[in-house]
């Protein structure tokens, strides 16, 4: 994944006031903060467990990371939660807004 392309498409999302979801950099050479730390010198291992140590990087369990912006997106559409609901009225309290 190219960042431009994250930058691009969120811009966009938020612009037209719809909710965005990030999952993954896909490969920690992907995410611009280990790339940031690797420009300093440090090996890319070491660099994705000093952002995660540091707290810059939130899902370290994601594939590269999945922090943008300083947090996390993973917000769903409205819709989401009623289909949810519709589907499991048992854990629709419990889905994750």
């Amino acid at each position: 994944m190219e960042f431009a392309w994250l930058e691009t498409i969120h811009d966009k999302a938020l612009s037209a006031g719809c909710r965005c979801t990030f999952k993954q950099y896909g490969h920690p050479r992907n995410n611009p903060l280990i790339q940031r730390f690797m420009a300093q010198g440090l090996k890319q291992t070491a660099a994705f467990k000093l952002a995660v140590t540091q707290g810059l990087e939130l899902a370290p369990q994601e594939k590269g990371g999945a922090t943008y912006k300083a947090r996390l997106y993973q917000e769903k559409p409205v819709h989401w939660y009623a289909l949810v609901e519709t589907l499991n009225p048992e854990s629709a309290g419990n889905a994750n807004v």
